[in-house]
């Protein structure tokens, strides 16, 4: 259709060319972000905050792990040192202590993983309990149904209730040649029952 003003005509046309712009820019986002999650290449400086805002808002800042993840590098556990109303110092997370309400005597050594953490939805649950940011309600709600847990009657009398306890973080990393380099423990939560 021709318009001798260049009016309808030509104002589809520019905001064609406007939407085409922006798809261009979106899809060069995507793959500068994609391909900036390869080691090797780094085509979007994550040190520009006007790009991250960009990417973030749109939810693009996704990665290749997603597509196809590797073992994990560093392995994480917890040990829990709780006090019982009697003074006596109990290892709360090994051995699946915390879902059975049953300690072991206080020892650093790593428990076995498996039994500990019991399944992948509570898996799922103590990733996001070791999450730094922003997740200190669940620690705190987690802290709370432990207490209640251990402390309810039917399981615990009164001097061996649990009155406080400390969760420590103990990762280490795996080496390619098999063998563990354990990292500092780290005080991730205090609770008082």
């Amino acid at each position: 259709v021709v318009v001798p003003d260049g009016g309808v005509a030509s104002r589809l046309g520019a905001q064609a060319l406007c939407w085409q712009a922006f798809g261009l820019l979106m899809g060069v986002l995507v793959c500068g972000w994609l391909f900036g999650s390869i080691p090797s290449h780094r085509f979007l400086s994550t040190q520009n905050e006007l790009l991250l805002d960009l990417v973030r808002g749109t939810q693009m800042d996704q990665h290749w792990a997603m597509f196809s993840p590797r073992p994990a590098v560093n392995q994480w556990y917890y040990i829990i040192h709780g006090v019982l109303s009697n003074k006596t110092e109990l290892e709360l997370w090994g051995g699946a202590g915390v879902f059975q309400m049953q300690g072991r005597p206080m020892t650093w050594d790593k428990p076995d993983v498996v039994t500990s953490v019991r399944n992948q939805r509570w898996q799922k649950y103590f990733e996001g309990y070791n999450d730094h940011f922003a997740k200190l309600s669940i620690r705190l709600y987690w802290g709370r149904w432990l207490c209640r847990q251990w402390n309810r009657p039917d399981r615990h009398s009164a001097p061996e209730t649990l009155i406080s306890y400390d969760v420590w973080m103990l990762s280490e990393t795996q080496n390619p040649d098999g063998t563990r380099t354990p990292l500092e423990k780290e005080l991730y939560w205090s609770h008082v029952c």
